[in-house]
């Protein structure tokens, strides 16, 4: 079983992460003829992005700070805040971002990068005050106030990451 999970964790393949749109051509003569060394930065951070190993990493700082902000609650009830946080949040990272790409879907990069971020932020934050809820968190707002910036900076990121990614590749 623990083979399995490391076989799943595992990162994908070396190649970047690319979206095809319906509407894709086939190259032309007009294309350009190479990506430049920035895109081909931008599709390994949003490989990071997209992997396991980010959704991993970033879910661990978020449970780290719920369990510290809800010490007072006792240390056991602190841990399974802290424990549910960090699932939640690691399970959000890795599913928001597909979410996103689902929200961008084939509009205008503005458009679809609004639609990408609004939706990376509903969906998180409805799926936090749920899991809280059902917890019964007494400091959700402190438990959640730390995080409201690096979310909508996530969010507004990877919206503007998705336009530079599809347009560079579809284009």
């Amino acid at each position: 079983m623990s083979i399995t999970f490391v076989n799943f964790m595992h990162l994908r393949g070396p190649e970047p992460v690319v979206d095809q749109s319906p509407r894709a051509a086939f190259p032309s003569p007009c294309t350009k003829p190479a990506r430049t060394q920035q895109h081909l930065g931008l599709h390994f951070v949003r490989y990071l992005m997209d992997s396991w190993f980010g959704a991993l990493l970033g879910g661990s700082v978020y449970g780290a700070w719920a369990a510290w902000a809800n010490w007072g609650q006792g240390a056991g009830m602190a841990l399974a805040i802290g424990a549910a946080h960090w699932l939640t949040s690691t399970l959000l990272t890795y599913f928001g971002t597909m979410a996103m790409r689902w929200f961008y879907g084939d509009l205008d990069s503005r458009a679809g990068g609004l639609r990408a971020f609004v939706g990376g932020l509903c969906l998180t934050y409805a799926s936090l005050f749920a899991v809280h809820g059902l917890l019964g968190t007494q400091h959700l707002l402190l438990t959640l106030a730390p995080g409201i910036i690096p979310n909508i900076l996530f969010c507004g990121s990877y919206a503007l990451l998705l336009k530079r990614t599809r347009t560079a590749t579809n284009s």
